[in-house]
């Protein structure tokens, strides 16, 4: 196996409990705000949606620094951000 590809592996296993972890919460948060109302539902969404968007980005620039090296902290800024768009929508 490539070094990258092992790389890419070991990130997976390590991050799976995170995922799962994630994933349950989301289905835990929808059970148990299934029932607000549509304008409720629109407020919760635009405090969720920012939050997810940011952990993502704090998530990629953080690997992007890990993996790359160093970077100049305009370069993890752009990549954070563009990644967390990209990968997210």
């Amino acid at each position: 196996m490539t070094r990258k590809l092992e790389i890419i592996r070991t990130e997976m296993r390590c991050h799976a409990p995170f995922t799962l972890f994630g994933a349950f919460t989301g289905l835990v948060c929808m059970i148990l705000l299934r029932n607000l109302s549509h304008d409720t539902s629109r407020l919760v969404f635009y405090v969720f949606h920012p939050g997810h968007v940011l952990l993502s980005a704090i998530v990629i620039g953080s690997m992007f620094q890990l993996h790359a090296g160093r970077g100049r902290f305009i370069t993890v800024i752009l990549i954070s951000f563009l990644g967390s768009i990209v990968i997210g929508h």
